[in-house]
């Protein structure tokens, strides 16, 4: 009964953290004097390659012997509301760079569309995406941005929705019996109080590396080029007991866009 879900304890909580959540955010940029933008979700451009897109018509396409086509046979878009192919953004990444470089740093908690078939609860086909685009910046200054949204939000939550968090946390212990790996409430006081990795991506290969080799731990071999699974990520992350940035990787496996460095490798992090 979807519409009674609203009535239990857990989404109860849920909502109410995001609700706070949403304010804090704002709240955190607003100091910083960022602008808040919502440029448009219905776009031309597909903005990154890999995430499948969401087209859009006015048409009912049921029975495509009734849409116009062109001297091609391809559906005429004349006929259409925009005249144009358009779909729901993937991301405003395009937007605000552009913004920004008019305005000064700018942020968005547009939503994003993305067909992504799959059934983890890392992809989903509409999500609230916090985006922030900086002018005259650096790849530190850019981390310390996020580490310190990071831990501020975990403070004013601990602070003002702290019943919520932990009748979340009770309700895994129950699930869980207790496993600590999944104690909510000192997850987020270790990511709040503890200071977070910065490791570049070449030396985040040997360390697991030598972890498989030395039989400490059970992964997929990586190797130089390849990308992290989530098996990798969770790792790092349980190995320090901490946030952990992954710093300066191959540009042939990250974006055009990426400022390059040395060593055919680009300043960015995951």
């Amino acid at each position: 009964y979807i519409h009674l879900r609203s009535r239990t304890n857990i989404f109860g909580s849920i909502f109410r953290i995001r609700s706070k959540l949403n304010k804090i955010i704002h709240d955190y940029f607003y100091e910083l004097n960022y602008l808040y933008l919502d440029p448009n979700i219905i776009t031309m451009n597909e903005c990154e390659g890999g995430a499948g897109v969401f087209q859009l018509t006015e048409n009912n396409i049921n029975n495509i012997n009734k849409l116009k086509l062109n001297e091609k046979q391809e559906y005429d878009w004349n006929t259409d509301h925009f005249n144009n192919p358009v779909y729901l953004t993937v991301s405003s990444q395009l937007q605000l760079e552009a913004l920004a470089c008019s305005l000064g740093n700018v942020y968005t908690m547009n939503k994003s569309f993305r067909s992504e078939h799959s059934c983890t609860n890392k992809h989903v086909s509409e999500f609230t995406h916090l985006e922030i685009e900086i002018i005259n910046n650096d790849l530190d200054k850019l981390m310390d941005v996020g580490e310190n949204l990071i831990k501020y939000v975990i403070q004013i939550i601990l602070e003002k929705n702290l019943d919520d968090i932990k009748n979340l946390n009770n309700i895994l212990k129950k699930q869980k019996k207790g496993n600590n790996d999944l104690n909510l409430l000192d997850r987020l006081n270790n990511l709040q109080n503890k200071k977070y990795e910065r490791i570049k991506y070449k030396k985040v290969i040997e360390i697991i590396k030598k972890d498989i080799e030395n039989k400490k731990i059970k992964l997929k071999k990586i190797k130089m080029n390849d990308d992290l699974s989530a098996e990798h990520e969770n790792y790092l992350t349980q190995k320090y007991n901490t946030g952990v940035f992954v710093t300066h990787w191959p540009k042939k496996i990250k974006s055009f866009y990426m400022k390059e460095c040395e060593d055919n490798m680009c300043e960015c992090f995951d």
